[in-house]
């Protein structure tokens, strides 16, 4: 089994556990440095440790920038972060990745810093308001903007973007170089204007094509780049068809994104070499929206499912009938699923053979991540590669969507929202749990539990799952589930299952 040395951006599921879940699709494995390494929510990573693990780690590299010289993500946005630390640290990294066929990923800075405080979540609304105005030349709203924001905390903050800037120059000068054998930058929750546009537009010039990507999204990169490998590895490149419904969707520009959902997936697809049809791909991609703007999952209401989105459905059911793969790219909501349309996939579609399912946080989140398990899963049937065990690929495959359903659906569009109005009931702060992390955990643990039984139970129990080749299983339970908050915050749920599977 080819082994990867994988750092993550930070160890959230979605950045170290959802590619090293989708690892066994390619017949690989991601080896990862140890939990205190990579630190834990506004506790930075260990730069230097890492550093030293992946000195000694045997395998490819497939590393975030952001965590081996910053600290992860979080850290990479302080702005007290020493630049001479961060030159000397990408110093080494330019060492440690020669000659060892890399793939790396780096992030653009939002315009908002995390926010710690009060003082500085409200400079940061003052930020982005400075930023639209800069942007769109507005000297007096500019002004206006500024006068809000200390000038002390302005001046280290355009240092801090000034320091990342360089430091995604010297990245995609590295890709143009052939330090890395591919490198991917992406762009964190992000708007059609700002300070983070506007660096995009300046770095674009420097983005060699076939060495490297600029996309929107930060913590999908990853399993973008494990996709990307294993179709080069296999020299396979898939045809994908993409349907929207509505039509529309394809020019609306969802929220936290800078560009139309049509050009957003295809610079998704352009990073894992796939090549977009209007018929008779070896994927269907479909992408399910809003009729109007898009809101936050949090707020959706109950409704009965509407009949496009029915039709819709029964569309990807005669999909999934002719025996094509279809996944799913959910983007009804932010941060989370939408109600209707999963109501409606349960009632038309057997969950188990969609090829992949998303439905979180940004556009550029829930696309990224559908893709790359939808041509993983492809893969894995139609052009396996050495190693690849077949039986190993199938459970993966069943597990992370089953995985994918109850994290999106159950807990972003549902659970979330109980837990959420408990926390506000008691007056606790829902991003800062403090010492009732334990007790939130608990009380999440045990709905998301009885969510897993029941999605299980109707939809994944006893279903068939084919494999290459004409073989094929049955999944068997109890899937063995686990639920925890990752951090201190209900923003995410890490979701664990063990998929059981038997001879059909």
């Amino acid at each position: 089994m080819t082994g990867l040395a994988f750092v993550p951006l930070d160890d959230r599921p979605c950045c170290r556990d959802f590619p090293v879940a989708l690892a066994p699709l390619a017949g690989w494995r991601l080896d990862l440095p140890t939990e205190a390494m990579l630190g834990r929510a506004v506790r930075p990573g260990d730069a230097d440790a890492l550093l030293d693990w992946l000195d000694e780690a045997p395998g490819r590299p497939l590393a975030s920038v952001d965590m081996l010289v910053s600290g992860g993500l979080v850290a990479s946005r302080s702005l007290d972060l020493s630049e001479a630390d961060v030159e000397r640290r990408m110093d080494r990294l330019q060492e440690l990745l020669r000659d060892r066929d890399a793939l790396a990923f780096n992030v653009l800075m939002r315009v908002p810093p995390f926010c710690t405080s009060d003082d500085e979540r409200r400079f940061s609304e003052r930020l982005m308001a400075y930023s639209k105005a800069v942007a769109r030349g507005s000297s007096v709203r500019a002004a206006w903007a500024r006068r809000g924001i200390p000038a002390a905390f302005l001046e280290r903050y355009q240092r801090a973007r000034a320091r990342n800037h360089r430091v995604n120059l010297r990245f995609l000068r590295w890709t143009r170089e052939g330090l890395l054998r591919y490198g991917l930058l992406g762009m964190d929750d992000s708007a059609t204007e700002g300070f983070n546009v506007t660096e995009r537009r300046i770095l674009e010039p420097h983005v060699t094509e076939g060495r490297a990507g600029l996309i929107p999204g930060a913590d999908e990169l990853a399993m973008l780049l494990l996709a990307r490998a294993a179709l080069e590895a296999a020299d396979a490149r898939p045809r994908v068809e993409v349907r929207y419904a509505p039509e529309s969707l394809r020019a609306r520009v969802t929220r936290y994104e800078d560009r139309p959902v049509s050009a957003l997936i295809a610079a998704h697809l352009a990073v894992l070499r796939a090549r977009p049809v209007e018929r008779g791909g070896d994927l269907v991609l479909f992408v399910h929206g809003p009729s109007r703007s898009q809101g936050e999952a949090s707020t959706q209401l109950p409704r009965p499912v509407p009949s496009r989105v029915r039709a819709f459905a029964r569309e990807i059911a005669a999909t999934v009938a002719q025996g094509r793969l279809a996944a799913v790219a959910d983007l009804g909501f932010a941060n989370g699923a939408d109600r209707s349309l999963v109501s409606a996939l349960m009632a038309e579609v057997p969950l188990v053979e969609l090829a992949a399912y998303a439905a979180w946080n940004t556009g550029g989140n829930t696309v990224g991540t559908a893709l790359a398990h939808a041509v993983l899963r492809w893969l894995s049937l139609e052009h396996p590669l050495p190693g690849t065990d077949p039986l190993q690929a199938a459970r993966a495959h069943v597990a992370f969507l089953y995985e994918r359903f109850l994290d999106d659906w159950a807990y972003q569009a549902g659970v979330r929202q109980e837990v959420g109005l408990g926390c506000a009931l008691r007056g606790l702060n829902i991003y800062d749990l403090g010492v009732a992390h334990d007790r939130i955990q608990e009380d999440v643990s045990r709905r998301l539990l009885l969510a897993g039984e029941a999605l299980f139970d109707g939809n994944f129990s006893g279903s068939l799952v084919r494999g290459p080749g004409g073989t094929s299983w049955r999944v068997k339970g109890p899937p063995g589930l686990a639920a925890t908050l990752p951090w201190p915050r209900i923003f995410e749920v890490r979701v664990q299952s063990r998929m059981g599977l038997e001879p059909a």
